[in-house]
């Protein structure tokens, strides 16, 4: 993804908004790539209270570095929670915010099931869990990647609409796949029906968010 420098009045180095997004799920997909799998096997081998230390010990990391390289950024005027709710009386404000809750909770639902959806459908063992969700974790850098392109042709409206038809279209057949195979389905077919949707769920962040 190609990013754009531009020079604001004020001295920053500013980006192209849409592309920045498109930066920023990325670095959410790839976490997933890494940590989710790190996570699992870390727990396995040292138990599930190391993997919450590792955490705690990144996200102090995190803060160092940026405190040490982010700029500083005068603070603006302050706003009262009560004030940024009055944005809600907006129906375009929050046509948005009730569509992104149900897209989100209906994207990421699956995530909650993934373990026992590879398992019963596809008989495969547990420890190859954290394998189907690095690929859909790389299925998903590439599809912000994707999104990020497809809105900047298409806009936004088109691209979330095809994006949350991918993600119906996904659902659906992970829920057919079990019967149409008798719990024996293809473990790797499996993982390719949630690496499009992986792919699909995080495509349709930038233009959603754009």
């Amino acid at each position: 993804m190609l990013i754009v420098p531009i020079r604001e009045p004020n001295g920053y180095r500013a980006y192209d908004r849409r592309m920045a997004i498109g930066v920023v799920a990325a670095g959410l997909t790839v976490s997933l790539v890494i940590g989710v799998p790190l996570g699992s096997w870390i727990g396995g081998v040292f138990g599930w209270p190391a993997t919450f230390l590792l955490v705690v010990a990144l996200t102090v990391l995190a803060v160092l570095v940026t405190a040490v390289t982010l700029p500083w950024i005068p603070a603006g005027p302050q706003v009262r929670v009560r004030g940024r709710l009055v944005l809600l009386r907006r129906p375009a404000v929050l046509s948005y915010m009730v569509g992104t809750v149900i897209s989100a909770t209906a994207g990421f639902m699956p995530y909650t099931f993934i373990a026992p959806v590879l398992t019963d459908v596809t008989g495969a063992d547990r420890a190859l869990v954290p394998v189907a969700i690095g690929v859909i974790g790389v299925a998903g850098a590439l599809g912000t990647v994707i999104g990020g392109r497809l809105n900047d042709r298409w806009g936004a409206d088109r691209t979330i609409l095809i994006f949350l038809s991918v993600i119906a279209g996904m659902t659906i057949l992970l829920a057919l796949v079990g019967p149409a195979f008798g719990g024996r389905a293809s473990f790797w077919l499996v993982v390719l029906l949630l690496a499009v949707w992986g792919a699909a769920v995080w495509g349709h962040n930038p233009p959603m968010n754009t």
